[in-house]
């Protein structure tokens, strides 16, 4: 069985072989705490980015920003 690369299994993902104080030192509770801890920090960020941005329809994830009209890119004489 050929093995897959790290980066392609969850590059977010801490490897339990590499780094076994930080998953192995947690309890089920902690997890828990920390996950719903993280999904409203989620929601926190999301409702801010809304404000600037809108949901790219073609890549999931990603946002459009928009831009504030500034007028023309006339000189300040021009529009004098």
């Amino acid at each position: 069985m050929k093995k897959q690369p790290l980066a392609q299994k969850a590059p977010f993902l801490l490897p339990k072989k590499i780094y076994p104080c930080y998953t192995d030192n947690m309890t089920e509770d902690l997890k828990q705490q920390l996950k719903k801890k993280l999904e409203a920090t989620k929601v926190e960020v999301e409702a801010e980015l809304k404000k600037i941005a809108d949901k790219d329809p073609e890549v999931a994830g990603d946002y459009d920003t928009r831009f504030p009209d500034m007028g023309s890119m006339q000189s300040s004489d021009e529009n004098a």
